[in-house]
This record gives structure tokens, C-alpha cells and sequence, in this order.
């Protein structure tokens, strides 16, 4: 029951509202190239993955801490040395990094980090900001303004990007996620009155070292995870074109339906084994519930595969029509992700991060070899397959690093499961 209490207060939050980001996707492509796309794309990748150098994955911190903590001001001494300590590393790295540019020079493959460095800064601070303070605003149990929150940036996203994306193209568009991730921080803020959790005094040295015990391992593991998840798009720049990066971008995104809807079930999931970790039936619970999301995803993922040709013609313009071919194995890799991030919740009650760069390690490991070598012999369904088998050798890993926890799984219903869906994934891709 608390499962689904708490899933049911962050469904709405955030699938209903991020939902119209594919509404919104024939007015992107639209107004976008594939070569723009491409680049706005690489822009979101270099962002996210300076988030973790640059705040030690704060976010991911605040959270478990406030979690754990009963004393409300424990809570906001952590909370005001974690935004003070994130800003003063942003004024730092920025200023680092002019130096660097200026007087020492950098490498090519760095061309497109150094040419949008100033989109890729205050949009990497903008998305720290925002989800630093939801996620603290979660760790309170305010389930609801965080639901609001989510709601407020997408549909800001939405209409800043219909007043500025016709007239000001690619520039209009990062400007409408710069600005709507400051606007969706702006209600959290005030919503949840968090400026009264904010003093100066409740800065000090205890509290960044217990934030950093639980975040700074996470560092590693958010490398590697852009090893995973983001290094293909660098590579595929490199080997193939941005163009192509434009169109895998735009596959990348159906599969992600469901992320978006396992993610409400992941943040709900991880409050309810914080809290209910331990208990005697646990390892049953557990494995209950990862078979019916397996199943439930396998499920969506058919759909999705059956679909994808459909789910193309729709939601983008024929510049992008190539991108289906794609859908149904980066499907499969977005099930392998959910999974392994079920898997993950175990390792957060037990603030056991380190296993979070375990996993990754071997995943990356996977992710960079599959990714060079499959992206130039066989284009964007190299690159497609080294997803999965990045994600599938997580999920496999943590699986066997949390075994202790989660020792009665019935493999040869995961085996089966996944024969079917490749079965049906070939009937549909033999139809080229």
C-alpha cells in the first residue's frame, strides 16, 4: 500500500506532464534539422555529466541524507551547505575553465564542449539547482509539491520553446530549457518554502563531509555512466555526422516512454525500501515486484516495437523517419536500465554506492568497445545494440552484487520473457 500511495502521488507530477514533451516533438522537428537536434542533443549530454564533477552528485545525496535524518535542523544545515558549496564550484569551474581555453588550449574532440560551453554551463547549473531542491523537497516527504514541480517545468519547457523556437531556432529552444528548469525552481522554492530552510549559519564543514561520504562515490559512477549513455553521441558525431546524432536522438526518445513511466514507479520504490528495508518478508517483496515491472515493461516494449514505424510517421517530420529502425532495440536497453535502477534501490537503503560503480564499471567497460566498434561497421544499429548490452551487463552485475538480498528469482521467466521480445523485435525490424 505505500508502494502505491507513493507512486500515485508522483504519477501525475511526472508522467502526465512530460508526456507533452513528445506532443511537442513534431513542433521541434519542425523548426530543428537533424544537424540541430544533433547539436542541441550534445549540449544535454556534456551538461549532465559536468553536474557530477562539479557538485559530487549532491543531489543524489540530499535525498538519502534528509531521508535518514529527524532532526529538521540537521536537515537544513545539510541542505544550505550543499547549495552554498554547488554554487561556489560552478563560479570555480567556470573560471577554470577560461584559463584553460585561454592560455593552454584543449583538444579537438573538444571543439563542440568549448564552442557551446556557455549554453552547456548554465544549463548544467539550472538542472542542478532544479533537482537538488526537488529532490530535497522529496526527501521531505512532499510528495505532491515535487509532482507540481515536475508539471511546472515541462509545461514551461512547452511554451517558452513556442514563443522562442520560431524565431530564434536552436538558440530559442536551449534558452527554453535554461529558463524553465530557473521557473520550475522558482515554485519549488516558494511552494515548499525552502528559503526558510536556507541560513547562512547552518553552513559548516560536518555537513558537506556527511554529503560527500554518500556522493562523492556516486562520482565515478556518474562517469561511467556517461561512458554508458552518453559517449555514443561523440562517437556517432565523429564517425557518422551530428546528423546522425539528430536521428538517433529522436529514437532515443520513444524507448524513453518507458523510463518516464518507471521512473515515477523507481522514485516511489526507493522511499518505500528506505523505509521498509530489512523487514522479514523483504526479499519476497522485492521479487515480486521485479517480475511484474519486468513483465509490465517486456509488455510495453512490444507495443512500443509493433508501433514504432507508426510512432515516427506521427510525432516527426520524414527528415527523421529513419529513426524506427532503431526503436525496438534501444527499447530493450531502456528495460535492461529500468531494471538495473530496481536493482540500485537496494544498494541506496544500504548506502552502499560504491556498488553503483561496480556495476557501471562493467557496463562502460561494454558501452565503449560495443560503441567503437559497432558504430563503424554498422552505423546507428551498432550504436543501438551497444546499449543494450551495456545496460544488460548492469543489470546482470547488480543482480549478482545484490544476490544476498534478492536470491529467488525466477530466471528462466526472465529468459523466456526476453526470447519472446526478441522474437517479435525481428519480425518487425525484417520488415525494412
Amino acid at each position: 500500500m505505500l508502494l502505491i500511495k507513493n507512486t500515485s502521488l508522483l504519477f501525475f507530477g511526472n508522467v502526465g506532464s512530460k508526456m507533452i514533451a513528445f506532443i511537442m516533438l513534431p513542433f521541434y522537428t519542425k523548426y530543428l534539422s537533424s544537424s540541430e537536434y544533433g547539436v542541441s542533443d550534445i549540449i544535454n549530454t556534456y551538461a549532465s555529466i559536468i553536474i557530477a564533477f562539479i557538485t559530487f552528485c549532491l543531489s543524489d545525496s540530499i535525498f538519502v541524507n534528509i531521508k535518514q535524518k529527524d532532526c529538521s535542523e540537521e536537515k537544513e544545515q545539510l541542505f544550505s551547505t550543499g547549495i552554498v558549496y554547488s554554487i561556489s564550484s560552478y563560479i570555480a569551474f567556470a573560471f577554470i575553465f577560461f584559463i584553460i581555453v585561454k592560455f593552454i588550449g584543449y583538444p579537438d574532440f573538444l571543439n563542440s564542449f568549448v564552442d557551446n560551453f556557455g549554453y552547456i554551463f548554465f544549463l548544467s547549473f539550472t538542472m542542478f539547482i532544479q533537482n537538488y531542491t526537488q529532490q530535497y523537497t522529496l526527501g521531505l516527504g512532499n510528495a505532491l509539491c515535487y509532482s507540481l514541480t515536475g508539471i511546472v517545468m515541462t509545461f514551461s519547457i512547452a511554451l517558452l520553446a513556442l514563443c522562442l523556437l520560431p524565431k530564434y531556432g536552436i538558440n530559442g529552444y536551449l534558452l527554453s530549457l535554461i529558463l524553465a528548469h530557473l521557473i520550475a525552481t522558482l515554485f519549488n522554492v516558494t511552494s515548499a518554502k525552502l528559503y526558510k530552510h536556507f541560513s547562512i549559519k547552518f553552513i559548516n564543514q560536518k555537513s558537506l563531509k556527511i554529503l560527500f561520504q554518500y556522493g562523492v562515490p556516486l562520482v565515478p559512477n556518474s562517469i561511467l555512466w556517461w561512458i554508458i549513455n552518453g559517449i555514443n553521441r561523440p562517437i556517432i558525431e565523429s564517425t557518422i555526422g551530428i546528423s546522425a546524432v539528430g536521428i538517433f536522438a529522436i529514437a532515443s526518445k520513444f524507448p524513453n516512454v518507458l523510463s518516464i513511466v518507471f521512473n515515477v514507479l523507481s522514485n516511489a520504490w526507493n522511499i518505500t525500501v528506505i523505509e521498509e528495508f530489512g523487514k522479514n518478508d523483504s526479499n519476497y517483496y522485492f521479487n515480486k515486484v521485479f517480475k511484474l515491472c519486468y513483465f509490465f515493461l517486456i509488455s510495453l516494449g512490444v507495443l512500443i516495437s509493433i508501433f514504432s514505424k507508426f510512432i515516427v510517421n506521427i510525432f516527426a517530420t520524414p527528415e527523421y523517419y529513419e529513426a524506427w529502425h532503431y526503436i525496438p532495440i534501444l527499447t530493450l536497453g531502456v528495460i535492461f536500465y529500468s531494471m538495473s535502477s530496481l536493482i540500485g534501490s537496494i544498494f541506496m537503503a544500504q548506502k552502499k554506492s560504491k556498488f553503483f560503480a561496480y556495476s557501471s564499471f562493467w557496463g562502460a567497460i561494454t558501452s565503449l568497445l560495443c560503441t567503437i566498434v559497432g558504430v563503424k561497421y554498422w552505423g546507428l544499429y551498432g550504436a543501438s545494440c551497444a546499449v543494450v548490452l551495456s545496460f544488460f551487463t548492469i543489470c546482470v552485475s547488480r543482480i549478482f552484487y545484490a544476490w544476498q538480498y534478492i536470491n529467488k528469482m525466477d530466471f528462466s521467466f526472465y529468459i523466456m520473457t526476453t526470447i519472446c521480445y526478441l522474437i517479435i523485435t525481428s519480425l518487425v525490424l525484417s520488415d525494412l
